[in-house]
């Protein structure tokens, strides 16, 4: 069962991939130069969306609370329960943040107030960027190639034409 929750997945991706790989390439193909720009905007548009929102989520300032959340509960059957144990916000909660990284799991005290710094800042906003526009690129490779193959047979089939 673990090979195939794997391999699943990664067939429907490739499935996904070459449908739009294919109908990229069918696009691209028409008399008019629009159509094959289609998924490319499309893809930009997206790239565009995620990296604002990764990078408004990144600026957002942190709890001036402490960082404690505080969690309100209906008062109910739980306020009689013998089983339950009295737990503080201390214990629940630490009193210092931390931040992960994406790529481990390093760990850092975040001071109140604590924004990332400028330089962190724009060479994340850089890279979120190049890699959520991997598709776009990818997508007008295969839009020019297509279009300058189809020029070059035009330009064939003209002078065919005018050698007749």
């Amino acid at each position: 069962m673990g090979i195939l929750a794997t391999i699943l997945p990664l067939i429907i991706m490739l499935g996904l991939a070459s449908i739009v790989i294919v109908l990229q390439v069918y696009l691209s193909k028409t008399d008019s130069k629009f159509p094959g720009l289609i998924l490319p905007i499309i893809s930009l548009v997206l790239s565009l969306m995620i990296t604002i929102g990764i990078v408004s989520f990144m600026w957002m300032a942190p709890s001036t609370d402490g960082g404690t959340t505080t969690l309100q509960v209906e008062d109910s059957e739980y306020e009689d329960s013998e089983d339950s144990a009295d737990f503080s916000d201390e214990d629940i909660f630490d009193e210092e943040q931390t931040e992960e990284t994406v790529f481990g799991n390093e760990s850092r005290e975040i001071e109140e107030g604590e924004q990332p710094s400028t330089l962190s800042a724009v060479t994340s906003t850089i890279g979120i960027l190049l890699i959520s526009n991997i598709p776009t690129v990818i997508l007008m490779v295969i839009y020019i190639v297509t279009r300058k193959r189809l020029d070059k047979e035009k330009r064939i089939n003209r002078t065919r034409i005018q050698d007749l």
